[in-house]
């Protein structure tokens, strides 16, 4: 981590971006993009550590602000799995406590909302506890299920990305082989228990897999606050935990279900789809190229 940071910090000082910070120039914050992309393949306390540094180095109150929103800005959209924990950082330790200002009141509520619903569900941190109903109308705790790994599908039946995700999941599911089974959490965001129950049986019904326990889940009176505790505002979003409940796997798609859950007992696999999605975040692999 700290190896990192001297990274980070060398390559600013030494580059035309630190000359142009003394003259407050354009081209200083044109630049810092680049940079940021550059630290995205570094550990996130790494991010967070360089990110404080280049707002403390600000020449005024006004370049911090600027300078703390653009990273705000990159890593609330960065496509690398778990960055979205330097927003929350920047937006908690800057804005929202008020030690800056968060430059336009129209947006103040979208930097709320972005914490609010992405800080209880980062990478890495313990799973919020979720208790919902059953198609069977029982209560199921999602904490309390005992499973090496555990799969959250949040879906809804008129969402058309869902329409598209949810048969490659559940094909995902009906063909895994993999030595660890799965409890897999097909949790409907809706109101409609007839509609609900007719997407079960259209899509659901194919996982019959004695590695895969399925469990259908809802919440109509929204009681369990799941929006809020897994930043479900958008569907669909899916999330992988551990046996200890820890998240392992965040907003992935189908595709990134499918590698994490092959890749699960391969280690060496597993770090090459690593290399694989850095690589191609940084304009360095073939999908850049497409």
């Amino acid at each position: 981590m700290k190896s990192a940071y001297l990274i980070f910090i060398a390559l600013f000082l030494l580059s035309p971006f630190a000359k142009a910070q003394n003259e407050q120039s354009e081209e200083m914050f044109a630049s810092t993009k680049t940079y940021l992309k550059a630290m995205s393949i570094y550990s996130i306390d790494s991010i967070i550590s360089a990110s404080d540094r280049l707002i403390s180095i600000m020449s005024n109150k006004e370049d911090s602000t600027r300078m703390a929103g653009t990273i705000f800005d990159y890593y609330s959209t960065c496509p690398v799995m778990g960055t979205e924990a330097v927003a929350v950082h920047i937006a908690d330790n800057y804005f929202l406590n008020g030690k800056l200002k968060w430059p336009s009141e129209d947006s103040y509520p979208s930097l709320f909302a972005f914490a609010e619903f992405n800080r209880a569900s980062l990478l890495g941190k313990s799973a919020p506890e979720l208790r919902m109903i059953s198609i069977d109308s029982s209560f199921v705790d999602i904490r309390a299920i005992r499973s090496p790994l555990k799969l959250l599908y949040f879906y809804e039946d008129g969402c058309s990305s869902c329409a598209i995700q949810t048969p490659q999941i559940a094909e995902i599911l009906k063909n895994y082989t993999g030595s660890c089974p799965i409890a897999f959490f097909a949790i409907y965001t809706q109101s409609s228990r007839e509609q609900w129950k007719q997407y079960v049986k259209a899509h659901f019904d194919i996982i019959d897999n004695p590695n895969v326990q399925v469990f259908h889940l809802w919440d109509p009176e929204l009681d369990s606050d799941f929006q809020r505790k897994y930043g479900v505002l958008t569907t669909p979003a899916t999330f992988l935990l551990n046996s200890e409940n820890t998240i392992i796997g965040r907003k992935l798609d189908s595709r990134a279900v499918a590698k994490l859950l092959g890749n699960k007992d391969d280690y060496r696999s597993s770090l090459l789809l690593l290399f694989e999605n850095l690589t191609n975040h940084m304009g360095l692999g073939p999908e850049s190229a497409k």
